[in-house]
């Protein structure tokens, strides 16, 4: 927890704002030099693809984010003044703290970004004001309406998972992904899996529902410390 506490501390973030450092610095150690891993991230050795940092920004620096068109007037200003909070895990699109409307917006569009934090972004939420009503509840909605199905017997109680799982038996079909065959003896069969998520745009808005039929392949030591090294 010691650099969350001084990335909240340098960009005087306030303290509410901790899970958002945390997944950040989640998201930076995992593509970063460990001592567990010699001369490769945990990233590179988990998925031998070496990570691209070419997108970090500093947590808790200003950015400005373009407005669309089709959302302001003609005098209004192209652009708004968030606070970035890092990236999103469900798109390629950073996360923002809109001061003005109190809510996490989601954005790919963000130019002139600046280290120096204004005072001022965070005085009303530090006099305990915090979040508005309705924004408190559309942050909430992200964690837990949008929450994905752990396994199968959870997944087959809702149409869009069913749905989705459909989706990709049919896609193997097509492109005969699979193959029938006898299994050797001695042999040992790997089981499979379905792995759920929901897959959300640049707005925070639920895009598609993907499900994946994957291989349960057993780890050997070599994963196991990959794993371990992710985990921490």
């Amino acid at each position: 927890m010691n650099m969350v506490r001084c990335m909240l501390c340098d960009k005087q973030v306030p303290k509410a704002f901790w899970l958002e450092a945390a997944r950040w610095t989640v998201h930076v150690l995992n593509k970063s030099p460990t001592l567990v891993v010699k001369d490769k991230t945990p990233e590179e050795m988990w998925s031998e693809v070496k990570p691209k940092v070419d997108y970090f920004r500093v947590f808790g620096c200003l950015a400005h984010v373009h407005v669309i068109d089709q959302k302001r007037r003609k005098l209004d200003d192209k652009s708004l003044q968030c606070v970035l909070l890092g990236v999103s895990h469900e798109s390629k699109a950073y996360r923002l703290f809109d001061p003005a409307t109190r809510r996490i917006i989601m954005s790919r569009d963000v130019k002139r970004l600046s280290l120096r934090v204004k005072k001022k972004l965070w005085k009303d939420y530090v006099m305990g004001e915090g979040l508005s009503e309705n924004a408190d509840v559309n942050n909430l909605e992200m964690f837990i309406s949008h929450e994905d199905p752990g396994s199968f017997e959870e997944a087959k109680r809702d149409v869009k998972w069913i749905r989705a799982m459909d989706l990709e038996i049919e896609a193997i079909e097509k492109n005969e992904t699979w193959q029938l065959t006898t299994l050797l003896k001695g042999a040992k069969k790997i089981g499979v899996k379905w792995v759920f998520k929901t897959k959300l745009n640049e707005k925070g808005e639920v895009d598609k529902c993907k499900a994946r039929l994957v291989a349960k392949v057993m780890l050997n030591d070599k994963e196991l410390i990959i794993m371990k090294s992710l985990l921490q």
